[in-house]
């Protein structure tokens, strides 16, 4: 439990990471996550002492719903994740 504390934290402390966060929770995925590497950079950066974790790149948001299992739903989501 005390991993998952520190793990807490080290996101919590970042507002860029909050706004991500937020913005994945607002979209209301039937069944989605935020990929591992945008924890595994975090921690990384932590451990070796850089401050906060600055997000390079995309982060990796991953879903699934069988019911709504079309492209022009990807497309949407990405838009409003945009």
């Amino acid at each position: 439990m005390e991993y998952q504390k520190a793990l807490q934290n080290i996101r919590s402390d970042d507002p860029i990471t909050m706004k991500i966060l937020y913005a994945v929770r607002a979209i209301e995925l039937n069944d989605g996550l935020i990929s591992a590497g945008f924890v595994r950079d975090a921690v990384w950066d932590h451990l070796h002492g850089y401050g906060i974790s600055h997000i390079f790149g995309d982060v990796d948001v991953v879903w699934f719903d069988s019911a709504h299992c079309i492209p022009d739903q990807d497309s949407y989501l990405e838009g409003r994740l945009r």
